[in-house]
């Protein structure tokens, strides 16, 4: 992986400053790439690049890179897992090389196949490339949305890079709050993509470019899941399981080719148990892999890691998340930018640590939940589909009773669940699965925004993009399909994927998710529902077959955890102090978005077990640190 920044002009050329300012936001991307730095300028565009040497790490590699026909410059982050085939293509068409690098071959394929190009990739990747012959720069992202692209346009430039601190450190760039990404932000704990936190910057959403010429931008999306016309058919689960494994291999062994020491995480759970077991056989030495404790026991996997690495003979890792969350939490903010309060970003900023003082490239599991059914909301909406027929007075009567159930540390507590669950049932389809994701509720988070916030957002509706996803899906898509579908466009980009890059280039440590894969994406995509899910045989179903396959009895697993961070006890101690002094620190007391006096209230009422309130007061605690962190202002 890399950091990639850069400044086009629409009229005038570039300018003196233009250099001093690109050189700028490569150096606040100098994280992300340890290995070396390059700048091109020319005319009306600046490149900037910092470097994650991975594959070719020859001087050969370095970026900027200009093509050997020169009418092409790129600056690139991410990796092309197919570039060696696109290659031979490209050299049977008469395309020279002068490296050895899949960077080359993207400058190859732009000017072979034009934008279009996009569609052969398969990796993770965000990357710009400056067009000399057309004058016009081109940016785009794949599929998924692994690696990150920011954009802002004034209507006289346009700056991007791969992470906002980059832009924030042009000149004439404000620091000014944009309205709805806060609503997005305290809705989800994320803001969800083309907004940011910060009026004006933008996000490239996932699986889209975007082309600026002296007549401004345009974006386009270039795929969309859909079940394959060429699905497979399977006689049984068994038979469908043998041919997954096959594909994983395949993904994996792609995503393991590396010049540089790779390895991978291994959670109690089964999709790392999947990965690193794809790694173990395909490796001529043990894999390297690596996992997070905790002392709080409900939260800890790693017995369950240790058990399962000792099974497929690995050399296996722990590292203990420091008890001073509140620490931790500090660190992280800076490196996610923008508002983000998914607890997760604790664990994982400590195992990236441990990973890149061992390894330079790590496999993830990240991906599998949205793309095999992992989570349990799919229980809920199959559960809840019958209980529509149940009168709303009824329902209302059930909800004092669900608030009424006692409070509990555990990550999924029964009142949490209860909760959630009948609130969602009044919810219209696509909205009431997209309520889930909810960290504070539209009544409590319309009670927290000041008079100014709360006029700006009123037409404003973060749970619309997320049931649009849902809904938008091909005629005859099943309910899990929709819900699959709606996770995958719109949670797994904005949330998980968003933690895995931020947290892992905060160490220079480049991360590949082999569930992702274009190959194996398209595969689940044209499985049937009963291999997935099913309210009897539980979710997941042909992982587990094929881990019981590969594994057999010798692989015990324990019940889902997730990956969450022990927020609620936190914030009845160390992150109680913590939310108590960034809230009242300037600039967020005198100028922030948020009522002080309601955010008193309710972190009292929580550290007092009156009420659980450790979702929205986790996301008013980060808020309120990153406003402080980046000097916001209301505008």
């Amino acid at each position: 992986m890399c950091g990639i920044a850069g400044i086009f002009h629409y009229g005038d050329p570039a300018t003196e400053q233009d250099a001093q300012a690109i050189k700028q936001m490569t150096g606040a991307l100098a994280h992300r790439g340890p290995d070396g730095e390059g700048i091109f300028a020319e005319g009306a565009v600046a490149l900037g690049h910092r470097r994650l040497a991975i594959i070719d790490l020859s001087p050969a590699g370095a970026q900027p890179m200009e093509s050997v026909s020169g009418s092409t410059l790129i600056t690139f982050n991410g990796e092309i897992y197919n570039y060696r085939e696109l290659r031979a293509d490209l050299e049977k068409m008469g395309r020279a090389f002068k490296s050895r690098s899949d960077t080359e071959v993207i400058l190859n394929s732009y000017e072979q196949w034009g934008p279009s190009c996009v569609e052969r990739f398969n990796g993770i990747f965000a990357f710009a490339i400056w067009d000399r012959a057309n004058r016009k720069l081109f940016l785009a992202r794949d599929r998924m949305g692994v690696k990150p692209l920011f954009y802002f346009d004034d209507g006289h430039r346009l700056l991007f890079a791969s992470e906002i601190k980059a832009i924030l450190s042009a000149p004439a760039v404000r620091r000014t709050v944009c309205a709805e990404g806060l609503s997005s932000f305290l809705t989800f704990g994320y803001v969800a993509a083309p907004l940011t936190g910060f009026e004006g910057i933008r996000q490239l959403a996932p699986a889209s470019t975007l082309t600026c010429g002296g007549n401004g931008i345009a974006i386009s999306r270039y795929w969309e899941p859909k079940r394959p016309p060429d699905a497979a058919r399977f006689k049984s689960l068994d038979e469908a399981a043998e041919e997954f494994g096959t594909v994983l291999r395949r993904c994996v062994k792609r995503q393991m080719v590396s010049d540089a020491p790779l390895g991978a995480f291994l959670s109690g759970g089964l999709d790392s148990a999947a990965i690193v077991s794809a790694m173990a056989g395909q490796s001529d030495a043990p894999v390297k892999t690596f996992c997070a404790s905790f002392e709080q026991g409900q939260f800890d996997e790693s017995a369950q890691a240790a058990r399962t690495a000792a099974t497929l003979g690995v050399d296996h890792h722990t590292t203990m998340v420091p008890e001073d969350l509140a620490g931790t939490l500090l660190k992280a903010v800076r490196h996610i930018e923008d508002p983000f309060a998914d607890s997760s970003l604790l664990n994982f900023f400590s195992i990236c640590g441990c990973a890149a003082g061992n390894v330079k490239v790590a496999l993830s599991g990240d991906g599998g939940d949205e793309l095999l059914a992992g989570y349990f909301t799919y229980d809920a909406g199959y559960a809840a589909g019958p209980l529509k027929f149940l009168p709303a007075f009824f329902i209302e009567l059930l909800k004092p009773v669900a608030r009424a159930l006692p409070l509990s540390d555990y990550p999924y507590g029964l009142r949490n669940l209860a909760v959630r669950f009948l609130d969602g049932m009044g919810e219209p389809a696509g909205r009431d699965h997209a309520s889930w994701r909810i960290h504070c509720g539209s009544a409590l988070k319309n009670s927290l925004f000041n008079e100014d916030l709360a006029a700006r957002t009123a037409s404003f509706d973060p749970l619309k993009e997320y049931a649009a996803r849902y809904n938008e899906g091909e005629p005859g898509l099943s309910r899990l399909g929709r819900m699959l579908r709606a996770d995958m466009l719109f949670h797994l980009p904005n949330d998980m994927l968003v933690k895995v890059d931020r947290m892992s280039m905060a160490h220079g440590l480049e991360v590949r998710v082999p569930f992702l894969d274009n190959e194996l994406v398209d595969f689940c995509l044209g499985l049937p529902d009963e291999y997935l899910f099913s309210p009897f045989r539980g979710r997941k179903i042909i992982l587990r077959r094929h881990l019981d396959t590969v594994l057999g009895c010798a692989w015990s697993r324990g019940p889902k955890r997730g990956f969450n961070a022990p927020i609620s006890q936190a914030l009845r101690g160390s992150l109680f102090d913590l939310f108590m002094d960034a809230i009242h620190t300037e600039p967020f007391c005198g100028h922030g978005p948020l009522r002080i006096d309601r955010l008193e209230k309710i972190a009292n009422d929580h550290k007092d077990r009156r009420e659980d309130y450790a979702y929205p007061l986790f996301t008013a605690l980060v808020l309120a640190l990153w406003w402080n962190t980046f000097e916001l202002t209301a505008g």
